[in-house]
């Protein structure tokens, strides 16, 4: 039996997909940008920020939980794992501290093991997954690779593994700032948010008009503008401009005929 090492815990922020095929220019000043908006997105956090690997970001702070969705809210993000780091020297040890981190959360349910790997080893992501499939059957109610019950990802790092607890979807897209500006002419309804969210996602920072008339409409409008901008304009700058537009709407009644 192995003993398990005192685990650390951290946030892996995978970049959107799309950030892939960039070429190697543009990915170059892409992801600093998205490092950026991350930082941006956890500024009441007590957190540290670190480049892992091309595509990854690794982010230790005191409330991963609390962070998580926050993160998977920025643009340019395709996932959010929370994970937790342990000692692979040998498969039967990794094997052995899997058993230890996951056992409870397989018990009495199907699974699957999804292991992928980087470094040099004498065996194959395969083999870990058989291995460390064997090191939990007993507890399980069986294996499913298809459809299971639990999904234990594991990612073999040299001689550690990080093995994922819990993930949050990002919206994917490009980094907000990566595009040139966009002006959006916020109504009251729902349209105007959601063809703001969209250009965001793009990688467009916004700025929002409303025109204000006599319907109220205005602090509706601004509401959902704010919500918006704090939820998902990490690296937008919102900027709200309220123009009084009745006056002018009067001023047309007035000068043109109905028809």
């Amino acid at each position: 039996m192995s003993t398990l090492p005192t685990p650390t815990e951290s946030l892996r922020a995978n970049a959107s997909s799309e950030l892939y095929v960039k070429s190697r220019r543009t990915r170059q000043r892409f992801m600093p940008m998205l490092l950026a908006n991350i930082e941006q997105s956890l500024a009441g956090f007590d957190a540290v920020f670190e480049r892992h690997g091309h595509h990854e970001f690794e982010i230790r702070t005191n409330d991963l939980d609390a962070a998580g969705p926050i993160v998977a809210r920025v643009f340019g993000i395709d996932r959010v794992d929370r994970v937790t780091h342990i000692e692979a020297p040998s498969l039967d040890e990794l094997a052995g501290n899997v058993r230890d981190l996951v056992g409870e959360r397989v018990a009495g349910k199907t699974f699957a093991i999804r292991v992928r790997r980087s470094g040099s080893h004498d065996w194959k992501s395969k083999d870990a997954e058989i291995v460390l499939g064997d090191a939990l059957i007993a507890r399980s109610a069986g294996v499913d690779l298809s459809n299971p019950e639990v999904t234990v990802r594991v990612r073999i790092e040299g001689t550690t593994a990080a093995v994922v607890s819990k993930s949050w979807q990002g919206p994917a897209g490009l980094p907000v700032g990566s595009q040139s500006p966009a002006l959006v002419l916020l109504s009251g309804g729902i349209d105007s948010p959601v063809a703001a969210w969209m250009m965001m996602r793009r990688g467009c920072p916004v700025d929002m008009v409303h025109f204000q008339l006599e319907c109220n409409q205005a602090d509706h409008a601004l509401a959902v503008g704010h919500e918006l901008a704090m939820r998902w304009g990490h690296g937008a700058g919102v900027t709200f401009h309220v123009i009084d537009f009745e006056p002018i709407k009067k001023e047309i009644s007035a000068a043109v005929h109905p028809r």
